[in-house]
């Protein structure tokens, strides 16, 4: 079992955007791509390409429909970013952790909201600001 408060887990990004750069954002992370380890970058390739059909696109394309997807807004910092395992966090408006950045250490933790039993899947509000689905509406 977590206890609420509990810190899960914390990561630092594989690549970040900031805001100021969004409209140079194809040439900025094929940048940051290229600088990744290989091993980083097969992490960053494994990521959800949702609603991409591999074979239409080149693979310039697939990178940035890969940070489309899995991109996290991290709006303390004035920036996004694609994270090996934060990015693969699902979504649900009753959450039970939330990513909190943590400027000391350059890293997103990840905080339980409440008690979470064993074997509960852990799941974060995609929204900056979490908001139950009546909220959303």
């Amino acid at each position: 079992d977590i206890k609420r408060g509990t810190i899960i887990y914390g990561e630092q990004p594989l690549i970040t955007l900031p805001d100021y750069a969004k409209s140079k954002m194809v040439s900025y992370i094929k940048h940051q791509i290229e600088s990744l380890s290989a091993e980083q970058q097969a992490i960053y390739k494994a990521l959800s390409r949702k609603n991409s059909n591999n074979n239409d696109m080149d693979d310039a394309k697939q990178l940035i429909h890969i940070w489309l997807n899995n991109q996290m807004p991290i709006a303390s910092q004035k920036m996004s970013a694609v994270f090996a395992v934060f990015s693969r966090l699902n979504h649900a408006c009753d959450c039970n952790a939330h990513c909190v950045w943590n400027e000391a250490h350059n890293e997103h933790r990840l905080l339980a909201l409440r008690d979470i039993e064993k074997d509960t899947e852990i799941v974060i509000n995609y929204c900056v600001q979490p908001m139950t689905f009546e909220q959303r509406k």
